[in-house]
């Protein structure tokens, strides 16, 4: 019997993220696809195994000091960018609830091109507003790697536009607009096909 694993390994990163990634391709396969229930039974029954399988592991925990290695030396150069923590929800690449973002530097601004699948569908046709907001309000989260600064989200606007299509390709930008003490003041949009469909504002609050 193997030993348990208490810690991140050789090897636990790239398995953790393929991992994700399988979660992700699930949940628009289980939303976007129809199947006979005898095969979302069996699927059911598959996952509840792993499920068991897994909670057989130690509690995981983050480092807390993890929150801050984005922040340490100089500013990234333009280009991609990595997310803070692998398990961020929208940007991790090990999270079941990412948006698949590659976030890249271009100057001043934070970009990122996502194509919304199945899973994040709200209207017919259309994502779920809580899916945009929280992309959002992840990508301004690179903003403060552009800074040098810790912050968490002190308030977040979200003006809807237009319909945030599915299956096409959005590309959200975002950019710090004014610093006034503590508080940082970070604006983005969403563009689909040429045309603004949603922009957003926030304030953040630099911590120590």
């Amino acid at each position: 019997m193997s030993e348990p694993v208490t810690a991140d390994g050789p090897g636990e990163l790239v398995a953790r993220e393929r991992l994700g990634a399988a979660l992700r391709s699930l949940g628009h396969a289980v939303v976007g696809r129809y199947n006979a229930a005898t095969v979302l039974d069996e699927v059911a029954a598959q996952l509840e195994g792993a499920v068991e399988r897994l909670e057989r592991g130690e509690p995981r925990r983050r480092d807390p000091e993890s929150f801050g290695n984005q922040f340490v030396g100089d500013a990234p150069a333009d280009g991609p960018l990595p997310p803070s923590m692998p398990d961020r929800p929208f940007s991790g690449k090990a999270s079941p609830w990412s948006v698949d973002m590659a976030v890249r530097r271009e100057g001043d601004v934070v970009v990122t091109d996502v194509t919304l699948g199945p899973a994040h569908e709200g209207a017919p046709g259309r994502s779920h507003g809580g899916v945009v907001s929280g992309t959002f309000d992840d990508l301004m989260g690179f903003v403060l790697q552009l800074e040098r600064l810790r912050a968490f989200t002190g308030e977040l606007t979200v003006r809807y536009l237009a319909g945030m299509p599915i299956g096409e390709p959005v590309r959200f930008r975002s950019w710090l607009r004014e610093r006034s003490g503590r508080k940082l003041y970070i604006d983005a949009d969403a563009t689909a096909g040429g045309t603004i469909v949603a922009t957003a504002t926030a304030v953040f609050i630099a911590v120590d």
